[in-house]
């Protein structure tokens, strides 16, 4: 037999682990390369497309996910003579988040 040092568990279930969850929510590639250009003042859908050369559908799935769990939100302007769009930013919680991506 061998003495083995005992195998240490997190006394948080993983249901219940706010840091699993938000694995779960921006662990993929795509979903960090958007909150990265819109903590850099990325704002309009076009312009994520643009910056990040990310699949047109892609992009509409991962920015729906970050408005719906409150990463991002998503607000209407209006150009002059153009039609309503919206544009998507983080909120104050989410910009406080920032700091893994500042200069």
């Amino acid at each position: 037999m061998t003495d083995a040092p005992p195998i240490r568990r997190s006394p948080v279930a993983l249901r219940d682990c706010n840091l699993a969850r938000s694995f779960e929510l921006i662990g993929d590639r795509w979903t960090l390369l958007i909150l990265r250009s819109a903590l850099y003042g990325v704002r309009r859908f076009d312009d994520f497309q643009a910056d990040l050369d990310v699949p047109r559908s892609v992009l509409s799935n991962r920015l729906a996910a970050l408005v719906e769990s409150g990463i991002m939100e998503r607000r209407e302007y209006r150009e002059e003579a153009s039609a309503r769009a919206a544009n998507n930013r983080p909120p104050e919680r989410g910009a406080r988040s920032a700091c893994p991506f500042s200069p």
